[in-house]
């Protein structure tokens, strides 16, 4: 099985998700993680929680994306052939 993970994160901050996600995508094509989704996780205090919640929102509000992730996020793609 083919697969692609990409973690926007240090190796520290990823290394408990990547088996997670190896596991997952073996029932699905595509997986994706964020500490903005339910079930995440977001440990950032201060002036860095602030500059990755508003810079969200900024960017959605930008490029008009129905997106909630732009910073750090993890996908996972199965590449089934």
């Amino acid at each position: 099985m083919k697969r692609i993970l990409i973690a926007t994160a240090t190796y520290h901050e990823a290394k408990n998700i990547i088996p997670k996600f190896l596991k997952q995508i073996k029932n699905y094509d595509f997986v994706i993680g964020s500490k903005y989704m339910k079930g995440g996780r977001n440990d950032l205090r201060g002036f860095r929680f602030l500059l990755s919640k508003f810079g969200n929102i900024f960017i959605r509000f930008m490029f008009n994306m129905n997106l909630i992730e732009f910073t750090k996020s993890y996908r996972c793609f199965n590449l089934k052939n």
